[in-house]
């Protein structure tokens, strides 16, 4: 039989409690994804990953968007760059806000 410390079920339950948070309510790790009101396909960029990398560009094109302001993208696969370069993809119906650049 397996003797647990009470130590080793704090760390469990550390680590348990930060996957759930990292996982957020909508499944999406890096931002954050709710029903469009008028039923289209939204994106936005809420975090230029500490402003110092210059441009965003989606699917290489320059992102001619404030920060938080949500335009008409079309949906399926993209990808988004500045400092680093990450995948995301927008489902029909949604709009989606990027909000992580971290690993």
């Amino acid at each position: 039989m397996h003797h647990i410390t009470k130590r080793s079920r704090l760390v469990l339950a550390a680590g348990l409690g930060m996957a759930l948070l990292g996982c957020g309510g909508d499944g999406e790790l890096r931002g954050a994804v709710s029903e469009s009101k008028d039923g289209g396909t939204y994106f936005g960029v809420a975090d230029n990953d500490g402003g110092g990398c210059g441009q965003i560009y989606v699917d290489d094109k320059p992102w001619a968007h404030a920060l938080n302001e949500i335009a008409p993208i079309s949906p399926g696969r993209h990808s988004i760059r500045i400092c680093s370069e990450m995948p995301f993809e927008v489902k029909a119906g949604t709009t989606y806000l990027f909000d992580y650049w971290g690993p």
